[in-house]
């Protein structure tokens, strides 16, 4: 399929979306808020206070404690392990996914036959729940995006994750504009954020608006 044909019937499907929105807010005087998971709850202002605002998740990546034992909760090709590796240079680092076909070991061939870098597979929550807790010294998640996911592994990571340790969120979203799909991650955040009174570390945006969030475990 070319640009100009793939252009064409995203803009017929998104004239049909939109009217088929239109039609529900005015019959029914309410914005389909199942879309996007329901609202988030506002994360408490004193939650943010000291929060470093960053134009990339690289960033945030550097400023992590170096040394420490790292886990990737969805790692798919493996290219963004090789930057957990060469920024949080952390002693040991886990890779967790339910599928490894799109894997790539040649990003991190070296560490994984060292044994620095280790590969899981499984559902990221399960997975989670094998390690002791207060195993790590930061999370980064990124593995299934639907509310129901995120607040999983959330809820395992809070448990697995040191106390004072780093958990991050990858696509900080309601909605997916490149898949046209909801994402649950900015609801489950702002709810497991709100609820266990965690202070926000790091926010940093993306070119299309897929931001991180990073904050800490207590």
């Amino acid at each position: 399929m070319s640009e100009e044909q793939l252009r064409t019937n995203v803009y017929a499907a998104l004239k049909t979306f939109q009217d088929s929105l239109r039609t529900y807010r005015r019959e029914t005087g309410s914005p389909p808020e199942f879309l996007i998971s329901g609202a988030s709850p506002a994360i408490p202002r004193e939650l943010l206070a000291g929060c470093k605002v960053l134009p990339r998740r690289e960033d945030i990546i550097a400023d992590l404690p170096k040394g420490g034992i790292g886990v990737e909760v969805g790692t798919q090709t493996g290219r963004f392990a090789r930057t957990l590796m060469d920024l949080a240079k952390p002693r040991k680092l886990y890779l967790l996914d339910i599928d490894y076909t799109p894997f790539r070991k040649e990003h991190v061939e070296q560490e994984l036959e060292a044994g620095t870098v280790v590969t899981r597979e499984g559902s990221s929550w399960d997975l989670l729940e094998e390690f002791e807790d207060e195993y790590f010294d930061f999370a980064y998640i990124d593995a299934g995006h639907g509310y129901e996911m995120v607040k999983k592994d959330l809820a395992a990571s809070l448990r697995k994750v040191k106390k004072g340790g780093y958990i991050l969120c990858n696509d900080f979203v309601v909605w997916s504009a490149l898949e046209a799909i909801p994402y649950g991650v900015h609801k489950a955040v702002c709810e497991t954020v709100s609820s266990n009174k965690l202070q926000v570390t790091h926010f940093a945006f993306h070119p299309y608006g897929y931001s991180d969030i990073a904050f800490r475990n207590s």
